[in-house]
C-alpha cells in the first residue's frame, strides 16, 4: 500500500466511519467528505467472513455462491457476493471460496460513492484485510489470524495463503465475563478446526479496531461499541463539528481501560495456553472527544493489502494502477529519449570521424605517384613458383629410401631405383629380384607391394617374371603430396 494513500485511510466499521491518518483519527458522517485519493475499508454493515465449497471451477464459483446465499435468505433476494479468495480442488471441478455477502441494495450505496468520487476511490472489505494478513504470515506454517472489533472477533485459519476455515465469534456483552466466554469460544473453534482438518496451528496473528471510554466518563453517557462515533461529537462556538483524536505517544499516561485494550493480554494468554507463537500488530491509541478513545492496529494490517482485492470493480482499479504507473512510465520514456539523443550524438560523431578518415585517404591516394608496371612473362614465373611450392611438399629421396627399407621385410634385392618428380608428383621406378622359389617369392613380392601402398604409394604398373629359383620384377609407383 502506498504511504500517500495510507495518509487517507477511511475505515467504516461497526456503524462508525473514521478518517485515520498516521497521527490522528477523525469521525466522518460520509466517506465523500474526504477529498483526494483514498482507500476505504468497510465491513459492509457487519458482513462476516464466510467460506464455502461449491461444485464449480473458481471462474464460475461466485454464481453458485450467490445461489446458495439466496437460498439461505439472510442477504435479500439479490445479494452482492464479494469474492476474496478462491481455489480449485478435485481436478478443478470444485472450489473453496472465501467471500462476503451483503444485500445488493446496501452495496449500491458504496458503488455510488466510488462512481461519484473524482479521485481514486478503492473500496475493500475488512475481510480482505484479514486475508491479506493470512497470506503474508502463513508462509510454510499454519496461522490463525484474529481481527477484534466491537464485540466480535473475525478469524481465518490457513497455510501458504490457502484458507482452511473462516468465521466470526461474538460476545453477548462487553464485561470481563463475556470476554472470557469469547476467548473460550475462540479456543474451542481453533481446536475443532484442528481436529477436523487434521492440522496443527502454529501461530496467532492479531490486530484490532476497538473503541471505548475512559473510566472518568459516566457509564450512562458512554457510547456502546456498536454505536461509537455518532455520540462522540461536540460543537464549538462557531457550530463546527470537532471530533479529531490525536495519537498518544508511548510515554504518555494511559487509563486502565486504554492500557487493557493496548495490551491485548487475552491474545497472549490464548497463545501461551496452546504453546503457539504470537504476533500482535502494534496498535495506536487515539484520544477522542468526551473521554472516548480509539485503539487500532488496522493501518498496520492494511500495509499487507493488495489493490487486487478491491471491491470497486475493474475500471476504478485500472484507473488507479494507471495513475500509479504513470510516473514510472514517464521516467522510462524520458530515459529512452535521453538514450536516443545521446546515442544519436555518438553515432553522428562516429560518422563524422569516418568521413574525415575517408577524405584523408582520398587525399593520400591523390598524392601517390603512378608507377608503370614492369613488363615481363609473369605467367611463367608464377607457374615456376607454384611448382616449386608443390615440390617442397613432395617427399625427399631420403624419405623414399626410408620407405623402401621399412617395406622390404623379405630380402628383396633392388637392381635399379629411379626417383622422378613430374608436376610435383613423385614417380618411383623399381627393378629387382627375389631369390626364392616360386611360391615364396610370390608371397614376398606381395608383402613388399602391400608395405609400399600402406605408406601412401599408388601402383601404376607391375610386371614380374619367375623361374624355379628366383623372381624378377619391375614396378612403377607414384605418390601425391599430402
Amino acid at each position: 500500500m502506498k504511504k500517500s494513500i495510507q495518509e487517507k485511510l477511511v475505515v467504516e466499521l461497526d456503524g462508525a466511519t473514521f478518517l485515520v491518518r498516521w497521527r490522528s483519527a477523525q469521525h466522518l458522517e460520509k466517506t465523500l467528505e474526504v477529498s483526494g485519493d483514498k482507500w476505504v475499508i468497510s465491513d459492509f454493515g457487519g458482513a462476516p467472513p464466510e467460506m464455502i465449497s461449491v461444485d464449480a471451477p473458481p471462474k464460475y464459483a461466485d454464481v453458485i455462491v450467490q445461489r446458495r446465499v439466496v437460498e439461505r435468505g439472510d442477504a435479500g433476494d439479490r445479494p452482492k457476493i464479494i469474492p476474496i479468495w478462491a481455489k480449485g480442488r478435485s481436478g478443478g471441478t470444485s472450489s473453496d471460496v472465501l467471500f462476503s455477502a451483503i444485500p445488493g441494495s446496501d452495496f449500491a450505496r458504496y458503488d455510488n460513492d466510488v462512481q461519484e468520487d473524482d479521485s481514486h476511490h478503492l473500496l475493500f472489505s475488512s475481510n480482505a484485510v484479514l486475508y491479506a494478513c493470512l497470506a503474508h504470515f502463513s508462509r510454510k506454517k499454519t496461522v490463525c489470524v484474529l481481527f477484534e472489533h466491537d464485540r466480535h472477533v473475525d478469524l481465518l485459519i490457513g497455510r501458504d495463503g490457502n484458507v482452511i476455515h473462516a468465521g466470526r465469534v461474538s460476545a453477548y456483552a462487553t464485561d470481563e465475563e463475556a470476554k472470557q466466554a469469547l476467548v473460550s469460544s475462540i479456543q474451542d473453534e481453533m481446536e475443532r478446526v484442528s481436529e477436523e482438518a487434521r492440522l496443527t496451528i502454529e501461530k496467532i496473528v492479531y490486530f484490532c479496531w476497538l473503541t471505548g471510554a475512559s473510566e472518568e466518563q459516566s457509564l450512562s453517557t458512554a457510547p456502546s461499541f456498536a454505536t461509537f462515533g455518532s455520540s462522540t461529537q461536540s460543537e464549538d462556538e462557531t457550530q463546527n463539528t470537532q471530533s479529531t483524536g490525536w495519537a498518544t505517544q508511548e510515554g504518555d499516561s494511559m487509563s486502565p481501560e486504554q492500557s487493557r485494550f493496548m495490551a491485548a493480554s487475552w491474545v497472549r494468554t490464548l497463545a501461551e495456553g496452546r504453546d503457539l507463537s504470537c504476533t500482535i500488530l502494534k496498535p495506536k491509541l487515539y484520544d477522542l472527544q468526551g473521554g472516548e478513545f480509539l485503539v487500532s492496529s488496522l493501518p498496520q494490517a492494511v500495509r499487507y493489502l493488495n489493490d487486487g482485492l478491491t471491491s470497486s470493480g475493474s475500471n476504478p482499479l485500472l484507473k488507479y494502477r494507471s495513475q500509479r504507473l504513470l510516473p514510472r512510465a514517464m521516467l522510462v520514456i524520458w530515459l529512452m529519449v535521453f538514450g536516443l539523443y545521446w546515442g544519436g550524438l555518438w553515432f553522428q560523431q562516429n560518422i563524422n570521424d569516418m568521413n574525415m578518415e575517408i577524405v584523408s585517404y582520398e587525399n593520400k591516394i591523390g598524392n601517390v605517384e603512378t608507377v608503370d608496371p614492369v613488363r615481363g612473362n609473369y605467367k611463367k614465373n608464377v607457374d615456376f613458383a607454384d611448382r616449386l611450392a608443390k615440390l617442397k611438399k613432395s617427399p625427399s629421396y631420403k624419405v623414399v629410401l626410408d620407405d623402401l627399407t621399412r617395406a622390404n621385410k623379405t630380402g628383396v634385392e633392388f637392381n635399379r631405383v629411379r626417383i622422378d618428380y613430374v608436376k610435383s608428383v613423385l614417380v618411383l621406378t623399381l627393378e629387382g629380384r627375389i631369390n626364392e622359389e616360386f611360391e615364396q617369392a610370390s608371397r614376398d613380392h606381395e608383402v613388399f607391394l602391400n608395405g609400399m601402398t600402406g605408406r601412401g604409394y599408388q601402383i601404376v604398373s607391375s610386371n614380374y617374371k619367375t623361374d624355379v629359383q628366383n623372381l624378377t620384377f619391375t614396378v612403377k609407383m607414384n605418390r601425391v603430396p599430402r
